[in-house]
This record gives structure tokens, C-alpha cells and sequence, in this order.
């Protein structure tokens, strides 16, 4: 990660360290690794790592790719409707967290406050979502394989032509 500014004496930039990981293996495509944002994101880092440690995700598809913008996943029914059995949760999100590149990994939601088990992550830079949606997680490993999704053709609801399905989903230090 690199940054830069016109003005340094403005922008600070730190590494998060510490926090715990999601690994999404998807069959035929390979691993993609997150760093969990916990301590800056606790509710949304939290949910999505019992969801993976509880085996939720495994077997669950990509029920949504629009090249540059999302890629979208975690819902058991595979049509963007359903969730998990743990109900909806608050709105999780600050201030140094923004949908300002590729690879943020943040929660799906139909309005306020209704967060589950969907989440997306983007393309590129999707200003327009920030602190409309809880973002948990920085894409640090795999980059080939988002882009190799994204690539996918889709169909109607820009769902994939052929299923993209995680095979496990794995919290690690």
C-alpha cells in the first residue's frame, strides 16, 4: 500500500497490524485473502468471521458480478434476497474506512441498519458507498482471482453464467 499527498504534513499513513484474516477459496479461480478490520469495524469483522468459522459461506456463489463496480456473494438462496440465521445488525462504519479502491470488502444491505451475511467487494473507487455501507475488510492476497471473476460472463440480474462458488471460507492469524 502506498500513499501520497500534496501535502504530507495533512495525510498520515499507518498499517493496520493485528487483526485476524478471511481466506474465500473459490473452486476453479483460487484464494482471495482479506485483513479484517476489527477493531475499527468490530461488528461487521465480528459477524463475518462466526459466519466463516460456523461453515456459512462454504458453498455459497457469487449471485452478482458487474466489472467495475462488485462482486457479490454470501447469500444462501443465491438470489440476493436471503441471509443468515444471526438476523440483521447495525450500520458499522468509520471514518478511515472508504470505498476509495479495488479490493474493499464491505456489507450488502437493502436500507439502514440491515446488514446479515451479503457482502461485496469492489473494482475500483465506489465514493458513492461510503458510510452507506460497513466496510470490514482490504482485499491483500488474490487480486488475479477478483479480476478473473469480474471477467465472467453474466446474465440477467448480472448474475454469472457459470456458478463462482466458495468452496470454504476460513478465519486465520
Amino acid at each position: 500500500t502506498t500513499v501520497t499527498s500534496s501535502n504530507p504534513s495533512v495525510v498520515e499513513a499507518s498499517v493496520l497490524s493485528g487483526n485476524r484474516s478471511l481466506r474465500l477459496d473459490l473452486a476453479g479461480y483460487g484464494d482471495m485473502v482479506f485483513e479484517l478490520f476489527e477493531g475499527r469495524a468490530p461488528r461487521a469483522a465480528g459477524r463475518v468471521a462466526t459466519l466463516a468459522e460456523q461453515g456459512f459461506y462454504d458453498g455459497i456463489i457469487f449471485h452478482r458480478v458487474i466489472d467495475d463496480f462488485v462482486l457479490q456473494g454470501g447469500d444462501p438462496t443465491g438470489t440476493g434476497s436471503g441471509g443468515s440465521n444471526l438476523g440483521d445488525f447495525d450500520d458499522d462504519f468509520h471514518v478511515d474506512l472508504q470505498h476509495n479502491r479495488e479490493g474493499v470488502l464491505s456489507f450488502a444491505k437493502s436500507s439502514d441498519d440491515t446488514n446479515d451475511s451479503q457482502f461485496f467487494i469492489t473494482e475500483g473507487p465506489t465514493r458513492n458507498l461510503d458510510y452507506n455501507h460497513s466496510i470490514f475488510g482490504q482485499l491483500v492476497e488474490g487480486e488475479d482471482v477478483r479480476e478473473a471473476i469480474s471477467r465472467q460472463e453474466t446474465g440477467a440480474g448480472d448474475r454469472p453464467a457459470i456458478p463462482i462458488r466458495i468452496d470454504t471460507a476460513t478465519i486465520f492469524n
